[in-house]
């Protein structure tokens, strides 16, 4: 009894821990975001020449976004759509407000600014998930390879197309949710995968869907060997 005890002890102890350093990470990661934010917000004001009264305001307009943001994050009762909606309601809401507190050309500059920072901001994060989240354009080529090689009907080709395109802008969504960490990326991006191609199938012929399988197969066998070669060479 005292064996089976220490056991049962020592699994509660390792599951403890693995937790509470997944948590641990979980807060790294927003803390870092963060940083990152307010270091954008400080070299935006500076670039835009802000007076004291519009530095006070953009500061005050940041900090709501930030809170009304944590809350989204925060707010178990949404779904993941409702969450990345409301998430992207807020940034339209923030970037309006920001709208009436600078001049016609600071906003101008603005736009040029945030459409920059974010593009960078987006590299930035995506270097460290290019494992996870994959190339998009080198999906979408894959895509296009496999349809070549499938000889769809037009109308077929059509619903190919729509479905690509659909997937590709969630993909597109998720990388650039902000609400989510890294392990709900993950698994949005699976749970997608899986449902893309499951629609694909959904518009095959038995024959094509055979060709279908095995060419994802294949596709899926020569990334895993890239991996592995380049982690090899590194």
């Amino acid at each position: 009894m005292k064996g089976i005890v220490s056991i049962l002890l020592g699994v509660i102890f390792l599951t403890s821990g693995c937790l509470n350093a997944q948590e641990q990470n979980r807060r790294q990661d927003q803390q870092s975001k963060k940083e990152r934010m307010n270091e954008m917000n400080k070299q935006a004001k500076e670039d835009l020449g802000l007076s004291d009264e519009q530095s006070k305001e953009w500061d005050s307009i940041q900090k709501d976004f930030m809170q009304e943001k944590d809350a989204i994050r925060n707010d178990e009762g949404l779904t993941q759509d409702q969450r990345r909606e409301k998430q992207q309601e807020l940034i339209k809401s923030k970037d309006d407000a920001i709208k009436t507190i600078l001049t016609e050309e600071q906003y101008v500059s603005y736009q040029e600014i945030i459409k920059e920072k974010r593009k960078q901001f987006g590299d930035g994060q995506g270097k460290g998930r290019n494992g996870s989240m994959g190339n998009y354009d080198r999906g979408r080529r894959m895509l296009d390879q496999v349809k070549s090689d499938l000889d769809l009907s037009k109308e077929q080709s059509e619903q190919w197309d729509a479905i690509a395109k659909t997937y590709g802008d969630k993909m597109r969504e998720i990388k650039n949710d902000d609400s989510l960490d890294d392990t709900q990326r993950r698994t949005e991006v699976k749970t997608n995968k899986v449902a893309l191609e499951k629609e694909l199938m959904a518009i095959l012929d038995s024959e094509q869907q055979d060709t279908f399988q095995k060419l994802i197969k294949e596709n899926k066998e020569r990334r895993k060997q890239q991996r592995s070669g380049s982690g090899n060479r590194g």
